[in-house]
């Protein structure tokens, strides 16, 4: 982050260069029960990253190295109609979503969640949908972050420098169907 300087989060300071580091961790299989959702540096990788960086930096700026801060996702969503296999949905539902959200294979170009990136409902939909397919339509997602309830909302849910999302509910519920031809009159 060009101009964070941990000393001063509320101003740009010239000259100040911040680098978050996520090490990186196994994605095989992000429904493993020892799966690391938030991957975070050890002190030693941190100290490692800033002496190679004071080697090269600039005389005149200063570089920091610093962990991402996780932002605790909880997601609400809508299923329109009534799905035959209600936790065959919910195990594909919360597998996409988490690896949407993923800080190492997240994200629309599946390389990472940007950092800072807002949490988009539109851009949660696609996900969700595209890996349901047939099996549920998508009606709603309602985003709550750090233990706030989901609202449902279509504004973004914005995450500042240096964060990342990391993905700890998914609830679901049924809301019925609307056939064609009814809805607004």
């Amino acid at each position: 982050a060009v101009g964070a300087h941990p000393g001063f989060p509320c101003s740009t300071v010239p000259g100040a260069v911040t680098l978050h580091i996520v090490p990186a961790a196994p994605r095989d299989d992000l429904t493993r029960e020892d799966f690391v959702a938030a991957p975070l540096p050890d002190p030693g990788m941190l100290r490692a990253a800033a002496a190679r960086l004071e080697q090269t930096r600039l005389l005149t700026s200063e570089v920091f190295v610093r962990p991402p801060r996780y932002r605790e996702v909880a997601l609400r969503v809508a299923l329109s109609g009534d799905p035959a296999d209600r936790t065959r949905v919910s195990t594909v539902l919360t597998a996409a979503l988490r690896r949407f959200l993923d800080p190492l294979v997240g994200g629309e170009d599946q390389d990472g969640w940007p950092f800072g990136q807002p949490l988009r409902p539109s851009a949660l939909l696609r996900a969700a949908q595209r890996a349901l397919g047939d099996l549920a339509d998508i009606a709603a997602v309602a985003i709550g972050l750090d233990g706030a309830d989901p609202t449902e909302e279509c504004d973004e849910v914005p995450l500042g420098a240096g964060e990342l999302p990391v993905l700890r509910t998914v609830h679901t519920r049924i809301v019925p169907a609307v056939e064609p031809g009814e809805g607004l009159a």
